[in-house]
């Protein structure tokens, strides 16, 4: 046991912000920090032994330390103010900036609520989860005469009639690698469809297998880092739009349907559609009984096959 407890300081040595800055190692210690403050979950990928580490008090001091060093130095505002959140939400002995402690934001909607309690049951770090009201008719009307004279196709204002206005979340399931992201707000739409329209007027021409999928989509989501949006097609389908240089990838069939897409999603946890996966999609179609959903039913116990 001894060897184990000096395994995690170095752990935790390694994942300071001046050795590693990135978003993934602070996402580590954070899942550390808030499984050895007893809050569930993975010690960096160990599970806990039967009462815990018996030097778990002075691991958990020292992984606040290093949180709190993250809190100081992250340059990164948007970062550094998720961070505080994760940070109040699983009451970690760290101190938060009064301009950034808020208390935890009740979830307005059952569409996000049962996704992020399936995570939390299954150990996974949250960095993320807010949502908003169902949009009103009204909200919907306005954003229709925004993209005119194009229209709203009406399975995707369909969807936006009964989809929170807003949802955002973001996780990562440690002993896996598993990651899950999503950022949708219904107010962001007309800026992605000017986006795209800029897209295909500028650069897209000529490149006929981009230029002839983009020209008739209609982004609603802009996925990670900028690498591309997902759209519903002219034929009422939900494609994704690469914007790195996937070739293949571009125009990928994530679902016939606006809602069989969400729905497959919403039961996979929004994991990330990084281009690994979605090669996978495309090799074997959207689905919670693919080999991926397989793997994320298993790290995220319960199944998530079926609707709920």
């Amino acid at each position: 046991m001894a060897d184990v407890v000096r395994w995690i300081e170095e752990r935790i040595a390694t994942h300071r912000v001046g050795r590693d800055a990135s978003p993934a190692a602070l996402q580590r210690l954070l899942s550390a920090c808030a499984a050895l403050a007893g809050r569930g979950g993975t010690v960096f990928g160990l599970m806990q032994p039967t009462g815990g580490y018996p030097d778990a008090e002075r691991l958990y001091r020292l992984g606040c330390d290093a949180l709190r060093e993250w809190m100081v130095r992250i340059d990164d505002e948007t970062l550094r103010s998720l961070l505080a959140e994760a940070i109040v939400r699983h009451g970690l002995a760290v101190e938060v900036p009064g301009d950034l402690r808020k208390e935890p934001r009740r979830l307005e909607h059952e569409e996000l609520f049962r996704v992020v309690e399936r995570l939390e049951a299954a150990g996974c770090s949250i960095l993320r989860a807010e949502d908003a009201p169902v949009p009103t008719e009204e909200e919907v009307e306005d954003l229709a005469s925004q993209l005119a004279p194009r229209p709203l196709p009406d399975a995707l204002r369909a969807w936006l009639a009964r989809t929170p206005s807003r949802l955002a979340l973001a996780w990562i399931h440690e002993p896996t690698g598993l990651q899950g992201h999503v950022d949708y707000d219904i107010g962001r739409i007309p800026e992605l469809h000017d986006g795209c329209s800029k897209q295909v007027t500028e650069w897209l021409d000529g490149l006929e297998h981009y230029y002839g999928v983009w020209r008739e989509a209609s982004p609603f989501i802009e996925l990670d880092h900028g690498q591309g949006f997902i759209a519903v097609g002219a034929r009422g389908e939900v494609v994704y739009l690469d914007n790195e240089g996937h070739t293949d990838l571009n125009g990928a069939c994530l679902g016939t349907h606006v809602d069989s897409f969400w729905s497959t999603w919403r039961d996979l946890a929004f994991v990330a559609l990084e281009p690994d996966v979605l090669e996978a999609i495309r090799r074997e179609g959207f689905a919670a009984s693919m080999s991926l959903g397989r793997a994320v039913a298993v790290a995220l116990q319960p199944r998530v096959t079926g609707r709920r």
